[in-house]
């Protein structure tokens, strides 16, 4: 019998230190552009959302003191809106009255608003 020895393969499998560094640099490269988008995505949701929360304040309490439940002209809104602010103006032009009520907020160090109109004929 004839025996030949065969050679042991010593071959480990496995990433070498140069492919797992470029990996890594490859990974950042892409979380670099997709980490700020997301950011925005949040930042407009939350900014969205505090518009609404704003616009549906104001709409009720313009219909307060359209109903005169509310004589005051500006204040803040309780718990757990109270970074909510409002100002109520009203405009005569001829026979047209433009109600408008201000709900104004800090977003950040920006300050936003939104306008809620209302235009109604004069009666007196």
């Amino acid at each position: 019998m004839c025996f030949s020895k065969r050679k042991k393969n010593t071959f480990q499998a496995g990433f070498t230190l140069f492919e797992v560094l470029a990996a890594l640099v490859l990974l950042s490269l892409v979380l670099s552009r997709i980490i700020p988008g997301f950011i925005q995505i949040l930042d407009s949701n939350a900014r969205a959302q505090q518009r609404l929360e704003a616009y549906l304040l104001g709409s009720g309490k313009l219909e307060e003191i359209l109903c005169q439940a509310e004589r005051a002209q500006e204040g803040k809104f309780p718990a757990p809106w109270s970074q909510y602010n409002w100002r109520y103006d009203e405009e005569k032009s001829g026979e047209y009255i433009n109600q408008i009520l201000t709900v104004k907020w800090k977003d950040h160090l920006d300050e936003r608003q939104v306008y809620l109109r209302k235009l109604r004929i004069n009666t007196e």
